[in-house]
């Protein structure tokens, strides 16, 4: 097939993509009745049409969204199906579902799995933007295991690991932190179980946006404007509110920070590091 790659269509009904291969060779999949991709000749006849890339993420994720499953990713395709009926756009939450599910593909070695075509790979903003959303997908199921969880196994989980100061604090503050928090935890870190909240509002930004007033840091204590500096500004943190269903108010918890491949849960760190 001549022209770029990838380049995605529609057979039939069923969505297929032809890509080039990291071995560069081209090749075609078409999507599976589990949402997996089927390698297939290139699409060709009367019956196919040449789709653009959000064409062919919306065809993909409204037929993995018409599966049957449990677990945070068909919550997500539940809560894409509420925004389209109330006729809200969905585009970033598709995007999302895109990743995740491709992500789980890939780590089960699916040879069509691609994850990356979601991502805005051409607006940085927009991959941003999808990498915010991924994580706070991933963060509403850690939230609910810590409040669901009265022998705090779930917390516990998120009890910070030792090269985990180092990924999250600048050289200088690495030794303060350390031995505070880990004080902290020993001591029991003061987590309260949110009752009969059962709705989560979840804010995402990365430190270096904690610094000054802005959209992303307004819903995070004014306090982490003291210690912004002390914090690796590209790592992402979480302030959370646990509420009542039409409540505006509620329990709200700061300090989970996304560490590469868990999160860590450094609550309050602008009391931590207050005297360092």
């Amino acid at each position: 097939m001549s022209g770029d790659l990838p380049a995605f269509f529609r057979d039939g009904e069923v969505p297929a993509k032809v890509v080039r291969t990291a071995d560069g060779r081209v090749t075609a999949f078409r999507l599976g009745p589990g949402g997996g991709w089927t390698a297939c000749p290139e699409p060709a006849g009367p019956d196919v049409s040449r789709l653009d890339r959000d064409e062919f993420l919306t065809l993909v994720e409204r037929a993995r969204g018409r599966l049957s499953g449990t677990g945070p990713l068909f919550d997500l395709y539940a809560r894409i199906a509420a925004a389209e009926a109330d006729g809200r756009t969905a585009a970033a939450l598709r995007r999302t579902s895109y990743i995740l599910f491709e992500t789980e593909l890939q780590q089960r070695g699916d040879p069509g799995a691609d994850p990356s075509l979601a991502t805005g790979q051409g607006d940085p903003r927009v991959r941003a933007a999808v990498s915010m959303t991924v994580l706070s997908a991933r963060l509403e199921p850690v939230l609910r295991a810590i409040a669901a969880d009265p022998a705090g196994a779930a917390l516990r989980e998120l009890r910070p690991r030792e090269a985990d100061y180092a990924w999250v604090f600048v050289r200088e503050a690495v030794a303060a932190a350390r031995q505070r928090y880990e004080r902290a935890w020993d001591a029991g870190i003061g987590f309260r179980r949110p009752g009969g909240r059962s709705r989560i509002r979840v804010h995402l930004a990365p430190a270096g946006a904690l610094a000054d007033d802005n959209a992303l840091s307004r819903p995070f204590p004014g306090g982490y404007r003291s210690v912004a500096d002390r914090l690796v500004p590209a790592r992402v943190w979480a302030a959370w509110r646990y509420h009542s269903p039409g409540a505006t108010t509620g329990l709200s918890y700061d300090g989970l920070v996304w560490c590469e491949d868990h999160w860590a849960f450094f609550p309050k760190p602008y009391r931590v590091l207050a005297s360092g």
